[in-house]
């Protein structure tokens, strides 16, 4: 293993002279429930010098183990201690990580960053760019943040991210020496194939040696350290395998090396899913491309002839084995299609029947053509070549014509699903690439508008196209999603998307730089979901400034401006004198570069004062049109150009790294990496905290085996002890199934009695509240009813129906769910402590016997620690996502927009309204609606279908805590049964020397590292972010 000497590596670096805090200014806000300090009456002695009968004496073949040579020391990454003394000196047993000792309350809070003290805002104009001679090191993007932070000096790059799935191709021993600051081309270069970097990488701006945002998960020692503890673990289970067929022989030691190999490919397994919304043309797609620092990956409606209406996700490969290019395209259920045709067909028909005409409004008349048309071409792109279609039948008159209409195109869509990649019954299709050209090429098929070579269009058919690829950006779990314009849709994939951007973490609205002001599909975007997640708005196309009208709009700019400007022909002149001379043979060639430098400096000087400029006013304009209107009044607002950061990310580092950092890509870059951060350095606290030493204390119990010299009347004693345990401990399988009853039972009590007991009077409100609708003209109302119940026309004003169903039901039900979630939280916390309540009597009842086997016992209990620790770190997750889909549940079923479930139940009503024209029409809608209100039937099945979602989410979230549970409680009863083995038998580990001797060494010295590592992990809990 590579030496980790360094302060940069796994260890904590002594605080440089100058005033920089020490480690007491950021005590931990995230108490820890063992504390460090050993606890005396049970030292457990150290597993090399005390494994008994293993004789571990100093065989030949060990000496590349040697734990008494120096150069051992710098192979396990190993690093000084703060004082500087020999680390032998201080050298702390893996027992002295935990104190068994319960801490009373073992509320683990979870992790948010206060990412006001990133200095990330977008009250802040870009950074200033400095000389365009001037050089950027190592190509990277500097960061944004102003002062001095105490990470400063440890902030990561691109290149050094361990907390990810590692590569298939692991050079590690040989590599490691790479890993400095300096910019050098990592160990993972071959992981990302589709970053396309030369010889000359020095010479080009260089994403690798981009600086990751100052949060703790980014800082250079907590990757090595993760790093390093990966290698170890893989060391580790090479030990483990170590002879000829070991693992067919110690079953036990199988178990523990597969634990071992699973834990040294750690890899986060949440993401963060950041959507990216807006209308055609604004450059979403580009900007993902830049993003990844990708060239054409990301599809647009630009390029002709590709279907930007399907969501498309941009993920990291979810293996080390998967390759570097693939996706996965998701089709459509049927029913889903139903709906779809069902709206594409009421779309059509609004404008080619008689329906058309009693549409007045001219505004609503152009719409409702525009809809038509985009109907007319996903019907043609679908049945256009099916012998039974034709535009005709879609128009004719008649009862019920729409239904039949709808029945026989189902029918045609089987047949035409006959041609789809995996055939009519598959759900989804995935294939690979062997890079971006051939992915983009096999990704056509599915995206293409306008069928070739006889082959089929399927995008009417995808809902979702997942694209995995080796991108650098994406490595840190975050995941881009291009969602369509919520203006270029039909209703029913207006409503699927909608679904997936409330289920997005954070939402990114893009606009024009030279509309946002205006932008109504913005201003829709913050109607619809500003208020619900956070919104962040990312205009495009900033480097689209003129000088001239910026004179005219800003005067007081104009001297500047007017200044640049004399500036830039005085040296285009003098530049043009100077290459005549040279022709002439009479010019000086360097004369000519210098005055070639300074115009290009000039030119960017202008560039960046217009650019930043109107940046600037562009956010105080949108700061004061919305900051009111989104997610705690928290507001985001970057300026990009994709076109200024493809056009100079090629240049020479020195001219190009000014204007890729004034494209503000990499900021945006930087901020999108914030959002995973949070969560990344929870679960990497938790792998180095809890998960590895849990993993370690069993396999020392395995070594320990055997050590304690047992009679056999004390192994008798020992057996019966060690029974009663087991039984004891197989009580956790209650405690979930209690869990869930009460779970379960709370809801019924609160949210079920309440349907049961107040939908008539639900009922009744609905019913009035519609009764305004009722006395509206018969335009109005038909109008509404074309746009499912949410429009807005001059004489009415805006409303939304579905909203207003449902007013009185959230004003009762809210509050109900507000305690609901509440105590749903508190309930699995309740768990948590029948769980330690167990680990806590277990205690005790061990400490009885523990003289009758004082190594094998004193660890089983000094383990029970890290086990208890990694089974909170489970339920607390379980808790975060359970409560996260409740939430999902209560709006869902408290609001109207467009995929709540009051809307899923309006829209068949919808449809048989858009249905009715001619004579009568009028009063046959509002008897359609009348008919849907009337009695308690609607409330009833949005009963059915609230009960329904909230069960799915209560077994799931109870088999995950119960699949948790299992998983550790296994863990924990093999650990009771290699204690002691039946009457003359002998443990695996003394049947096996040479392996327990060279894994009880890897062990000892991990263990001995996850110090540092541990005091690491409490440095930075005191960064700002985390406070």
């Amino acid at each position: 293993m590579a030496s980790s000497d360094s302060s940069d590596t796994a260890g904590i670096s002594t605080p440089p002279a100058g005033g920089s805090p020490t480690l007491s200014a950021y005590l931990s806000t995230y108490n820890r429930q063992y504390n460090v300090t050993p606890t005396p009456e049970r030292e457990i002695p150290r597993i090399v010098n005390d494994l008994g009968s293993i004789d571990l004496g100093g065989n030949g073949d060990m000496d590349d183990v040697d734990p008494d040579d120096p150069s051992n020391s710098s192979a396990s990454g190993r690093v000084p201690t703060h004082d500087g003394s020999s680390e032998n000196a201080h050298r702390s047993t893996y027992n002295r990580q935990y104190n068994v000792t319960p801490t009373p309350e073992r509320q683990l809070p979870s992790i948010e960053y206060n990412t006001e003290n990133l200095n990330l805002s977008d009250s802040e104009s870009a950074s200033e760019a400095g000389s365009i001679h001037k050089s950027v090191s190592s190509g990277s993007a500097r960061s944004q943040t102003s002062g001095a932070s105490t990470l400063n000096a440890h902030r990561s790059t691109y290149s050094r991210q361990f907390n990810v799935t590692p590569t298939p191709e692991r050079q590690i021993v040989d590599d490691l020496e790479n890993l400095d600051l300096s910019g050098d081309r990592s160990i993972n270069d071959e992981a990302e194939p589709n970053q396309n970097y030369h010889d000359d990488d020095d010479l080009e701006y260089n994403l690798r040696t981009e600086s990751l945002p100052d949060v703790p998960i980014y800082d250079t020692r907590l990757q090595n350290a993760l790093r390093d503890t990966k290698e170890q673990l893989r060391e580790l289970h090479e030990a483990m395998e170590f002879g000829p067929g070991i693992l067919n022989q110690a079953p036990n030691l199988s178990i523990l090396a597969q634990q071992t190999n699973q834990l040294a490919d750690f890899a986060y397994p949440e993401t963060r899913t950041i959507g990216l919304v807006g209308d055609s043309g604004v450059g979403k797609s580009s900007l993902i491309n830049s993003l990844l620092d990708e060239r054409g990956v990301a599809r647009s409606s630009g390029d002709g002839g590709a279907c930007t209406n399907i969501v498309t996700e941009y993920r990291y490969p979810r293996s080390p084995d998967a390759p570097s290019y693939s996706f996965e395209v998701q089709y459509m259920s049927s029913e889903e299609l139903k709906v779809l045709l069902e709206d594409l067909v009421s779309s059509y028909r609004a404008y080619n029947t008689e329906a058309f005409r009693e549409i007045i409004n001219q505004a609503e008349r152009d719409a409702v053509k525009d809809k038509a048309e985009r109907a007319a071409s996903a019907l043609n792109s679908l049945f256009g070549e099916h012998a039974r279609y034709s535009e005709e039948n879609l128009s004719r008159e008649g009862q019920d014509a729409a239904a039949q209409i709808v029945r026989d195109l189902e029918s045609m869509v089987e047949e035409v699903q006959q041609d789809r990649p995996g055939g009519p019954t598959a759900s989804t299709w995935s294939a690979t690439a062997s890079d971006a050209e051939d992915l983009t090429r096999q990704l056509d098929v599915f995206i293409r508008v306008r069928g070739q070579d006889g082959l089929p269009v399927l995008w009417p058919f995808v809902g979702i196209i997942r694209v995995y690829l080796r991108s650098l950006f994406l490595r840190s779990g975050v995941v881009l999603a291009d969602l369509p314009g919520l203006r270029d849709l039909n209703y029913a994939r207006v409503r699927a998307t909608d679904r997936y951007m409330r289920d997005c973490h954070e939402i990114f609205a893009v606009a024009r730089i030279d509309r946002v002001t205006t932008d109504v599909g913005l201003r829709d975007i913050v109607n619809r979901c500003g208020d619900q997640r956070p919104l962040r708005i990312v205009c495009t196309r900033s480097e689209d400034v003129n000088g001239s009208e910026t004179i005219a709009s800003q005067p007081a700019s104009a001297p500047r401006i007017k200044a640049l400007k004399l500036r830039i022909d005085h040296l285009k002149r003098t530049l043009n004198r100077l290459r005549r001379d040279r022709r002439q043979r009479t010019g000086n060639a360097e004369e000519i570069l210098t005055v070639g430098d300074e115009l290009d400096l000039a030119r960017f000087r202008l560039q960046e004062f217009l650019v930043q400029g109107r940046n600037d006013r562009v956010r105080a304009s949108l700061h004061e049109t919305y900051s009111d209107r989104v997610f705690e009044r928290d507001l985001r607002i970057f300026c990009v150009s994709n076109v200024e950061y493809s056009e100079y990310r090629n240049e020479d580092v020195t001219l190009g790294g000014p204007h890729v950092n004034l494209s503000g890509i990499p900021e945006l870059r930087q901020y999108c990496q914030l959002i995973p951060a949070a969560a990344q350095f929870g679960a990497v606290a938790a792998f180095l905290e809890h998960q590895v030493p849990s993993l370690l204390g069993s396999i020392r119990q395995w070594l320990l085996q055997g050590t304690d010299g047992l009679t056999a009347e004390r192994a008798d004693a020992l057996r019966a002890a060690l029974d009663s345990s087991r039984d004891r401990l197989s009580g956790w399988n209650a405690v979930v199934d209690a869990l869930k009853r009460n779970l379960k039972s709370d809801f019924r009590a609160s949210i079920v009695n309440s349907f049961d007991q107040d939908s008539a009077n639900w009922s009744s409100a609905a019913r009035n509240v519609s009764g305004q609708w009722m006395g509206w003209h018969w335009a109005s109302f038909a109008a509404f009813c074309r746009n499912y119940g949410d429009y807005q026309t001059p004489a009415a004003g805006y409303h939304n129906w579905n909203d207003d169903i449902v007013l009185a039901m959230r004003e009762d039900l809210e509050p109900d769910w507000t305690d609901l979630i509440q105590q749903a939280s508190e309930m699995i916390d309740a768990t948590f402590e029948r769980i330690s309540e167990m680990f806590e009597r277990e205690e005790d009842a061990l400490n009885n016997c523990l003289e009758l086997a004082p190594n094998a016992l004193g660890n089983l209990i000094e383990n029970l620690g890290p086990k208890r620790d990694c089974i909170e770190d489970m339920l607390e997750t379980a808790s975060e996502n359970f409560v996260e889909q409740i939430e999902r549940i209560q709006s869902n079923a408290l609001n109207g927009y467009p995929s709540s479930y009051i809307t899923d139940k309006m829209r068949l009503t919808y449809l048989d309204c858009q249905s009715e024209s001619g004579t009568g029409s009028d009063r046959r809608r509002k008897d359609h609606m009348r008919q849907k209100l009337s009695g308690t039937t609607l409330f009833s099945k949005l009963k059915r279908t609230v009960k329904d979602a909230q069960w799915e989410v209560i077994d799931e979230a109870v088999e995950n805590i119960r699949t948790g549970l299992q998983r550790e409680f296994d863990s924990l009863l093999r650990d009771i049964q290699s204690i002691v083995g039946e009457e003359g038998e002998v443990s695996e580990s003394q049947r096996h020397p040479d392996t327990a001797r060279r894994t009880g060494l890897l062990v000892e010295h991990l263990a001995q590292d996850l110090d540092d590592r541990h005091r690491l992990i409490e440095e930075l809990r005191g960064h700002p972010s985390l406070r």
